[in-house]
């Protein structure tokens, strides 16, 4: 799992706002996964840009292994992330998935 910060340190005026609300945003993702370099790129410009007024972005990016039974291996894939985006999703998606945790929606 990756973990992905803004880029730019809050300041202590950041730390005195309240009314910025964390958002959690999960993106399910495999190195065997051809449509996935643009969603992780995605998912960093989200969090370096934080684009969204009030919010927060905080992002994780998780290798699912069900690519691996395909013959692309991934070194840092793991059956719980492929439980855990089932979970969410409801099925096992094959192709990548962006969660917004808060909202409850998934993007693809």
């Amino acid at each position: 799992m990756r973990f992905y910060s803004p880029a730019v340190p809050l300041s202590a005026a950041d730390s005195v706002q309240s009314t910025r609300t964390p958002v959690l945003v999960e993106l399910f993702t495999s190195e065997g996964c051809s449509s996935c370099p643009p969603a992780d790129a995605l998912l960093i410009k989200l969090t370096e840009l934080q684009p969204i007024p009030g919010v927060m972005v905080i992002a994780l990016e998780e290798h699912v292994d069900y690519w691996d039974r395909q013959g692309w291996r991934d070194p840092f894939s793991s059956a719980e992330f492929t439980e855990r985006a089932a979970a969410l999703w409801g099925v096992v998606a094959y192709r990548f998935s962006l969660y917004a945790g808060n909202a409850g929606r998934w993007a693809k």
